[in-house]
């Protein structure tokens, strides 16, 4: 890819007239290459021959030598007339294939950007085989096609970098559990040896060094929050007020971002990703990830699918979750990404949320941009997180990747 970039750039230096010149030379000295050859072949066959045919031959062999000296004469010309002006196009493209250089490296970090973030769920994970050249040349062209989704990459590799931090690293909660000796100042954690400083006027002052420096000895405690084993399931509005900008991205970017995301949690973990896109009455769609897994293919076409439907309905996608759980996937992890809604059909909620006491569903909301229906959203999920700005998502990202 490299370089075939520094090459064009390399070639778009050359006038029309240079570029024909050097074709026809090329063209005149593979000519006469072959001629020269042919005429060797005809004249080893003339030498087996007798009689006419051999003489037959040799002729032959004669007219394509004297063809292939006749291209080699103008071959020699068109090469002499290239000369003038030699120096100055090489320069140019010497500085054109440096810039196209620089330019090519940018446009080859996109393309391992758009590989690590769209290309890692299927071959190339899991144990399959990895992306072929074509692949991954197929992958970055599809995505630098499209301006959505390179926003989405952009949006979806930090966003990934923050979820798989947070699975990388213990979590502190609940800290009851004693995983070794760590170092600080912390009165209630430190060892009864540091404790004992204190009792001798003599060694006092190393305990107050060392509670200053925080490097007293301590019992370091730890613990995990629990995993969910469940299908991790994430619900993207995909109404028409989703394409509005919410900071430097649109929310329906955002959203795209962060299931990607959610992508590469439910791989790390090996549990199912179910994506329902939803918008207005009628317009619903699925997308199953068995353990995170998946072409780059049907990644790139559920990150970038919208709707861009009327107004909200969440009773579809609340219907086919409750059947999902309730068909033998307890446990499941449910987070909607949504700027606002209309009322839920009562009968619908109430389904939804036997289903989720009985099959130990966490659910949560993210309402972005917005309040409305906040109320309402909080009737089927155990937190609802408010997002105003698109620049300052940290907080919320970092609760709902904690699943």
């Amino acid at each position: 890819m490299a370089a075939l970039g520094v090459a064009y750039r390399a070639v778009e230096v050359l006038s029309e007239s240079t570029i024909a010149e050097v074709n026809r030379l090329h063209e005149l000295e593979s000519g006469a290459a072959a001629l020269f050859g042919q005429a060797t072949a005809l004249t080893d066959l003339a030498d087996q021959a007798e009689g006419d045919r051999g003489r037959a031959l040799f002729e032959r062999a004669e007219a394509a030598r004297a063809e292939a000296e006749r291209l080699q004469r103008e071959a020699e010309q068109a090469a002499a007339a290239l000369e003038a002006g030699m120096e100055e196009r090489e320069e140019a493209v010497r500085r054109a294939a440096r810039a196209g250089l620089g330019r090519t490296i940018g446009e080859l970090d996109e393309a391992a950007a758009a590989i690590k973030v769209f290309g890692g769920y299927g071959r190339g994970g899991g144990g399959q085989a990895p992306l072929t050249t074509r692949d991954r040349v197929a992958l970055a062209q599809m995505v630098n096609g499209s301006r959505r989704l390179k926003q989405m990459m952009a949006l979806a590799g930090r966003q990934q970098t923050v979820a798989l931090e947070i699975h990388a690293t213990k979590v502190p909660y609940p800290p009851t559990t004693v995983a070794g000796i760590t170092f600080g100042n912390d009165i209630s954690l430190l060892l009864p040896s540091e404790l004992a400083l204190l009792a001798l006027p003599e060694t006092r002052p190393l305990f107050y060094k060392g509670f200053a420096e925080s490097s007293l000895m301590q019992w370091e405690l730890v613990g995990r929050e629990p995993q969910g084993q469940g299908p991790v399931i994430v619900a993207v509005d995909e109404s028409g007020s989703m394409n509005g900008m919410l900071g430097p991205y649109s929310k329906s970017t955002w959203a795209g971002a962060t299931l990607l995301a959610f992508l590469a949690i439910a791989r790390l973990q090996g549990r199912d990703l179910v994506v329902f896109h939803f918008a207005e009455a009628g317009q619903l769609r699925i997308d199953h990830f068995p353990k995170g897994q998946a072409p780059y293919q049907e990644v790139i076409a559920c990150a970038d699918h919208f709707f861009n439907g009327g107004d909200t309905r969440f009773e579809h996608w609340m219907q086919r979750a409750t059947d999902l759980v309730q068909a033998g996937l307890p446990k499941a992890d449910v987070i909607c990404l949504t700027d606002g809604l209309t009322r839920i059909d009562r009968g619908v909620l109430e389904a939804f949320n036997i289903a989720r006491k009985a099959m130990e569903m966490r659910s949560f909301g993210v309402l972005i941009g917005t309040r409305q229906g906040e109320g309402e959203l909080a009737s089927c999920t155990d937190a609802v997180l408010t997002l105003d700005n698109l620049a300052e998502d940290l907080p919320v990202l970092q609760t709902i990747f904690a699943i």
